[in-house]
């Protein structure tokens, strides 16, 4: 978890953050890795510009609070193995349906 120090660098780093650490127990965390092969550190909330500055103000954040950089989904599929199963979703499960107030 983040002490003091590194709270204080966020805030002065990037004011705007808003930081929720999410503190676990040893056994939680290798619960975690045990089950999702990762760890959710805490959540910070940021501003941007575009996805661009975004990217940046995470990394900037991440550096500062000592977690690593998050991996962005596009770079996981870039790096993805072949799957030997992929579930489908059921086709009449995935249809949309609109419902009006006047129906409820």
């Amino acid at each position: 978890m983040p002490d003091r120090t590194r709270r204080a660098e966020l805030a002065r780093a990037l004011p705007d953050a808003l930081l929720f650490t999410l503190p676990k127990s040893r056994s939680a965390i290798e619960r975690d890795f045990k089950w999702l092969d990762s760890y959710r550190y805490g959540l910070v909330h940021l501003g941007a510009r575009d996805a661009k500055d975004l990217r940046n103000r995470c990394a900037r954040a991440a550096a500062v609070l000592g977690w690593p950089n998050a991996p962005y989904l596009e770079e996981r599929m870039d790096n993805a193995e072949p799957a030997e199963h992929v579930w489908q979703h059921p086709s009449h499960l995935g249809e949309v349906v609109q419902v009006s107030l006047d129906q409820v």
